[in-house]
């Protein structure tokens, strides 16, 4: 055969494999007229249909309205491509306008979701937490697909996943809530006792209505109970405007917020503007966290931190966190940037990275509290006129198995650029090494501390290679563990004071 009919031949087989793996396709309009009411019975027949015939089901220039949930239970393979159609709904309605059940395969693409039109019912405290008129809910399903969509006018969820395993994933979609007047359940993307979910939330868009009261605020992404054993969670390069909610409620959510064992998280990419609360919180999650090239931008502070985890009982390790190459920028005073809590013994902290970050305008800037060791803190730039401490431990009684690192900082505070503290001035054996960085103060009335070693503090501390400029006192040593060796001081009323 010569090697022109050999490509020939190729050709045809590439065109025929292409023509074999192309999906039937069934319209709608065989199923409903445009101008019918009640579109359920219509779209359950349609979606079985879809479903037993493994193909794409196409609904195309409808106006749909809802006032029940339409339930999916049992199917396979439903891959549906919505075109130039809405779905909305004027009466509030318990549960969600698609509701998938022990269904598995489910691709959603272009769907355009009006939660409400006209105004609903204020959601209330006793109606917590059922929910109403959400838009696509999925539970005990396999592999899910939510693309080039939108979900507008939230009124409790955008999109919720529940027992859920296989691939799900949420890109390139839009989100949208006008201003909220309840405080209890508004979220737009929630994803709970997955474990075995690979979860990748991607390119998405989250622009709400600018609000200024926190206690009625929204959480664009939320999860729990994922990330174990084949299970994992990406959530990358989406853009959130507005988010974020504080405890006036009864559940009080970031915008990005993981909480009840969850592992194996990547926050990385995303820009969340003006935040109402705090920016990601990864509470109760234990190993192998990425807080990786995020620029925030904080607009309310919490009562924590922009970055933020604090371990819980059930943790048997709090390990492999990594918190870098984010920029975190706060537009009013009283922030706190990162934050880490571990107030049990018996939680193992192991390789915990916080490098490379911006922060401009925190009060508190990056703060350990608790039980910690094997932990590096190094090249972060600390500044603003409203940055108070730079960075400070507050540590609980330990016996230190690694150290930690405090290195290539350049911190620039108006009172202290890093604080070593004991809880309740009580032995504290952690071995730290602050070397090489720049702490500096433009604050002329001379006030705080570069370095302060406060009581209680019994480890070997080695302070050597820092540059401290203009504080009212430069290294301030309440304790006779630290070796001090190579350090510069310039401008400070007092370099060095021990007591």
């Amino acid at each position: 055969m010569t090697s022109k009919k050999k490509i020939i031949l190729i050709m045809f087989l590439f065109f025929c494999s292409m023509i074999y793996a192309q999906k039937p396709v069934v319209y709608y309009s065989q199923y409903a007229q445009k101008s019918q009411k009640d579109h359920a019975a219509s779209l359950t027949k349609f979606l079985q249909d879809v479903s037993k015939k493994n193909a794409v089901g196409v609904i195309d220039g409808y106006t749909i309205g809802f006032d029940k949930e339409v339930s999916i239970k049992n199917l396979n393979n439903v891959e549906l491509s919505f075109k130039n159609s809405v779905l909305y709904s004027n009466k509030r309605f318990s549960g969600f306008f698609l509701n998938f059940v022990n269904s598995n395969n489910i691709v959603i693409d272009g769907i355009n979701v009006e939660m409400y039109r006209t105004a609903l019912p204020v959601y209330i405290e006793k109606d917590y937490p059922n929910i109403y008129n959400s838009a696509l809910g999925f539970k005990g399903c396999q592999n899910i697909e939510i693309k080039n969509s939108k979900f507008l006018n939230l009124y409790n969820r955008s999109v919720q996943v529940t027992e859920s395993s296989g691939k799900i994933s949420v890109h390139d979609n839009i989100f949208s809530s006008k201003k909220q007047n309840q405080k209890y359940l508004i979220e737009h993307v929630v994803i709970g006792s997955s474990p075995n979910g690979a979860v990748s939330i991607i390119k998405n868009k989250f622009e709400n209505e600018s609000y200024d009261n926190p206690d009625f605020g929204i959480s664009a992404i939320s999860g729990y109970g994922l990330g174990k054993i084949n299970g994992k969670v990406d959530i990358i390069d989406n853009y959130i405007n507005n988010a974020g909610r504080s405890n006036a409620g009864l559940h009080r959510l970031f915008a990005i917020d993981f909480y009840d064992d969850c592992d194996n998280i990547t926050v990385k990419g995303n820009t969340i503007s003006n935040v109402m609360w705090g920016a990601v919180r990864f509470n109760g999650s234990s190993e192998n966290t990425v807080i990786a090239d995020n620029i925030i931008t904080i607009k309310n502070p919490d009562d924590s931190s922009s970055i933020t985890s604090s371990t819980t009982a059930g943790n048997r390790n709090f390990r492999n966190i990594s918190i870098s190459n984010n920029t975190i920028t706060a537009i009013s005073g009283l922030n706190s940037a990162i934050m880490l809590q571990n107030q049990f013994e018996n939680v193992k902290t192991e390789n915990i990275l916080i490098k490379n970050n911006k922060i401009n305008n925190s009060y508190n800037n990056i703060s350990l509290i608790g039980y910690f060791d094997d932990v590096s803190i190094s090249q972060n730039i600390i500044k603003g006129t409203k940055a108070a401490v730079g960075i400070s431990f507050m540590l609980k009684n330990k016996y230190g198995n690694k150290q930690i690192y405090i290195n290539d900082n350049i911190i620039h505070t108006f009172n202290t650029g890093i604080s070593l503290n004991s809880m309740d001035n009580k032995a504290n054996n952690n071995d730290f090494t602050i070397r090489n960085n720049e702490v500096n103060t433009t604050n002329k009335s001379f006030k705080g501390y570069g370095i302060i070693v406060n009581l209680g503090m019994k480890g070997k501390i080695d302070i050597e290679q820092n540059n401290i400029f203009n504080f009212a006192t430069g290294l301030y040593l309440r304790e006779n563990t630290v070796n001090m060796k190579l350090n510069k001081f310039d401008g400070n009323a007092r370099n060095l004071s021990k007591d």
